[in-house]
């Protein structure tokens, strides 16, 4: 009979064979992912209460299942909110009879919210039996915006690892005489407020997410965390977390433009249970991956966002139902856009130490 124990920094090289095993291959549970990607579950950039990484199934020496816990805490609505983010809940089939010892402990953090925001339908099943709820169900997609003039262009080197650079940054990526748009920029992270600044830090160099920064002419910065995925020929982005809706609906043309500009992704995705999701050009609903949680107080699902999850940590996602059979002349559009874009000199890097930056034509305000 298998044991449950705790997993953290120190022992979680005896989970990590069976992450590598069902991860790789053609019977892959999981989207393929180096050593390093797995580790970052037991190391993850942000300080938190619990020393526990998740907990895993042991028979003898051998790890037969894991679930991933993605601990956080933060202040949402004027109140400390505990999370756990669970992530690669996975169980040997012939050990599936020990799945639920396995999910005990997570069950009896009763303090915390429990998410689930990237469950495969089986787990779905399950957690529902268990008393999770559905949090979301549907995203919505979002056409190109029009790309209009744009100052100019230059590329520059950023160091993401080295945080006492203010300035080792990818620079301002638009501007308008209304805004200024930063993307994976240290030196914007000064508009923002101690809580924002937090959510920018612990979202550093973390694998295809990126953080921008939007600035009204007022001196108003509110921050917007998306990921960027390929899967097959499709690419996308996906906004996780808006800090400031008002902010966004108003110049949520300038955040498009922006981060087609960033990452040359025609579409853009966002969860329908946030109310910023219905801006001009988005879909109706699509069915989506179901997002699952169990909450212990009365914050709103609309208030419970994505960050400090697998779809920010790993870059996690399963794309809606109508997104790899978008209409072609809608991608078609979005392309010559970007085309027209690239002929002025648009060079873009093909790692993470190198962005894309549009220099203001209207000159830089600092706070």
């Amino acid at each position: 009979m298998p044991s449950v124990e705790a997993v953290n920094s120190d022992n979680f090289e005896t989970v990590l064979p069976l992450l590598r095993s069902v991860s790789t291959g053609p019977d892959r549970v999981f989207s393929a992912k180096s050593d390093d990607r797995w580790r970052l579950l037991a190391d993850y950039p942000w300080q938190t209460e619990r020393a526990e990484r998740g907990w895993m199934l042991v028979e003898g020496d051998e790890a037969v299942g894991f679930v991933g816990a993605i601990f956080s805490e933060r202040m949402i609505g004027g109140r400390q909110r505990r999370f756990c983010n669970l992530a690669s809940w996975y169980v040997r089939p012939d050990h599936r009879g020990s799945s639920l010892a396995l999910m005990r402990p997570v069950l009896g953090l009763h303090d915390r919210t429990i998410l689930d925001v990237s469950a495969t339908p089986d787990v779905v099943r399950l957690s529902k039996r268990l008393g999770f709820l559905e949090l979301d169900t549907q995203m919505r997609l979002v056409e190109p915006p029009r790309i209009g003039a744009v100052g100019r262009i230059r590329a520059r080197t950023i160091g993401l690892a080295d945080r006492s650079q203010d300035t080792a940054a990818s620079g301002q990526l638009a501007a308008t005489a209304r805004v200024k748009v930063y993307v994976d920029d240290w030196s914007s992270a000064r508009w923002l407020d101690a809580e924002e600044c937090r959510v920018f830090l612990d979202h550093d160099g973390l694998p295809g997410c990126h953080r921008l920064v939007l600035v009204t002419a007022e001196g108003r910065a509110s921050l917007v965390v998306f990921t960027h995925h390929r899967r097959g020929r499709t690419s996308y982005s996906h906004v996780q977390y808006v800090s400031d809706q008002e902010s966004f609906l108003k110049h949520h043309e300038d955040v498009r433009r922006s981060i087609y500009l960033f990452t040359g992704s025609p579409l853009l995705i966002v969860d329908a249970r946030f109310p910023w999701s219905e801006v001009p050009g988005s879909s109706s609903a699509l069915h989506g991956s179901i997002r699952l949680y169990r909450p212990c107080d009365d914050l709103a699902p609309a208030r419970i966002d994505n960050l400090y999850s697998e779809l920010t940590m790993h870059n996690a996602a399963r794309l809606p139902l109508g997104v790899a059979a978008v209409p072609p002349p809608v991608v078609a559009r979005a392309r010559r856009r970007l085309g027209q874009v690239r002929t002025r000199g648009l060079r873009r890097s093909q790692n993470d130490s190198k962005r894309a930056a549009i220099e203001s034509p209207v000159g830089s305000r600092d706070r």
